[in-house]
């Protein structure tokens, strides 16, 4: 079966970073798979952490911040296997998610899952998540996208598409609807990852721009910088 690489980008990460590459190393060493972080220039210490980890770890270090798009690409660059798999250094994946993304991605050419919230959140942000893993279940048999905190894409495809473009936001959408254009994305359940809960807690005004902006997404507008979603 094809290898993965996992894509890490990071910014500003300290304080979760650890547990993000902890839930990922003894998966991946199961798996022969390789973790690549990409330190966005953070100003905390996020690289220095990370570098603890650098014997199963790939830590790229970019000196300026570029934004999550370039980041993401900046890693896909110097990943030598065939399936790329992307998650955020806020998340924390199950314990079976290589093992999952390698068995759902056969036949297709990108899997998404479920992104719920760690088990310390609140129960309004549980069902949050649980909300958008309803819509998403349904999207990718309408029109497939894909979050850039747990997806994973045959590698070919990802560079046939030019990879993630730098949008203002939604760039993972974007990437989604571009790829969905060769091939069927899968959605499998049991692909779960577990996310901070902070994109949530923008403003109520942020929360539906961000409504907003897939709907320009979608008409092909162009998308409006996000202050508080990274």
């Amino acid at each position: 079966m094809k290898k993965i690489s996992v894509i890490i980008p990071a910014y500003n990460e300290e304080k979760n970073v650890a547990l993000c590459l902890a839930s990922l190393i003894p998966q991946a060493r199961k798996m022969k798979a390789e973790i690549i972080l990409v330190n966005d220039g953070s100003k905390d210490h996020t690289v220095n952490i990370a570098k603890l980890f650098s014997k199963y770890v790939k830590v790229v270090n970019l000196k300026k911040n570029s934004g999550v798009a370039n980041a993401r690409n900046m890693g896909t660059k110097i990943a030598k296997n065939d399936i790329l798999a992307f998650i955020d250094a806020d998340c924390v994946a199950r314990s079976n998610w290589l093992e999952t993304i390698q068995k759902s991605i056969d036949g297709k050419i990108g899997v998404t899952g479920p992104i719920k919230s760690l088990f310390y959140e609140r129960l309004v942000d549980h069902t949050t998540f649980e909300t958008y893993t309803n819509l998403a279940r349904i999207a990718v048999h309408i029109k497939p996208f894909v979050v850039g905190s747990n997806f994973a894409c045959k590698k070919k495809y990802f560079m046939k598409v030019g990879g993630f473009k730098n949008l203002k936001s939604l760039e993972d959408f974007d990437l989604g609807f571009r790829l969905a254009e060769h091939g069927k994305i899968g959605f499998s359940d049991k692909m779960i990852v577990y996310s901070s809960v902070r994109r949530l807690k923008a403003s109520k005004l942020e929360n539906l721009n961000y409504i907003i902006n897939y709907l320009r997404l979608i008409t092909k507008k162009p998308t409006k910088k996000l202050k508080n979603i990274r």
